[in-house]
């Protein structure tokens, strides 16, 4: 008789998983589960780690248990479908940013050099700024999700998060309202930026909200106890961070040169 052995064990997912697919020929194994997650891995790790972790998971994009997934390889899309009553899809793209806004599935193109270096930097600064003052706070900007309420179908993707004690840290990111959001725009995001994240991150109780607009070379912020006023600045002007009362002042223009890190070691 064949033997038959457990190579690896798939345990990411923390309820029953509810179905699988599989694209042989590109090596990607979609899983669905209870716990409202899909998770894809890569079928070719699956040979060589005993406890391999997904390539990419969708966090909470139902609000029941998911019953069924369907890939289709030709338009790279996955179906799901929900006891929610819902069947979502989404356009794959494992190198783009994929935020669920208001139950809508929004991917976002290539962030621009410009743009990443911005993001880069502003989370320098900030963990510069929290370790030299003995802070306690967690800056991310790596791309973490964040999810508001059960109810709301909606996980966004900030570009720079710095939560300090509000907020729940899960395995899937952050549940509740950081203490900080910057988003750094961009053409495909800029509408989304100053509308619908701008009105979740201030009705869900985020103290500071930053748009960095590039295509205005413009600073706009926005504090939780004043929602509806904003404050404007040029990239030239140092911007000061309202959850650290002013102490610490943020100039764009000299992240964009790429000269802080050294500024702030001398």
């Amino acid at each position: 008789p064949t033997s038959i052995y457990q190579q690896s064990s798939l345990e990411y997912h923390s309820n029953w998983i509810t179905d699988l697919d599989i694209d042989k020929e590109n090596h990607l194994l979609f899983s669905s589960s209870n716990d409202q997650s899909i998770s894809i891995w890569d079928t070719n790790s699956l040979s060589f780690s005993p406890s391999p972790y997904p390539v990419k998971t969708f966090p909470n994009i139902h609000n029941d248990y998911i019953t069924s997934i369907k890939y289709n390889k030709i338009t790279n899309t996955l179906y799901s479908s929900s006891l929610d009553g819902r069947i979502l899809y989404m356009k794959l793209d494992t190198d783009r940013w994929t935020e669920l806004i208001n139950g809508e599935l929004i991917t976002a193109n290539n962030p621009s050099f410009d743009h990443q270096l911005i993001v880069d930097e502003l989370g320098f600064v900030f963990k510069k700024y929290i370790s030299d003052n003995g802070g306690k706070c967690r800056v991310f900007s790596s791309g973490l999700n964040v999810r508001f309420d059960e109810e709301d179908d909606t996980v966004l993707i900030p570009d720079v998060l710095v939560r300090c004690e509000s907020g729940t840290i899960k395995d899937y990111g952050i549940y509740g309202a950081p203490d900080f959001v910057a988003e750094v725009t961009s053409p495909s995001t800029r509408s989304k930026d100053y509308h619908v994240k701008l009105e979740k991150y201030m009705s869900y109780g985020v103290k500071e909200y930053w748009i960095v607009d590039m295509q205005k070379r413009l600073v706009v912020t926005y504090q939780g106890d004043m929602p509806t006023t904003s404050a404007i600045y040029r990239f030239e002007d140092e911007v000061p961070v309202a959850i650290y009362d002013g102490k610490l002042k943020i100039k764009i223009d000299d992240l964009l040169e790429s000269s802080v890190v050294n500024k702030l070691n001398n």
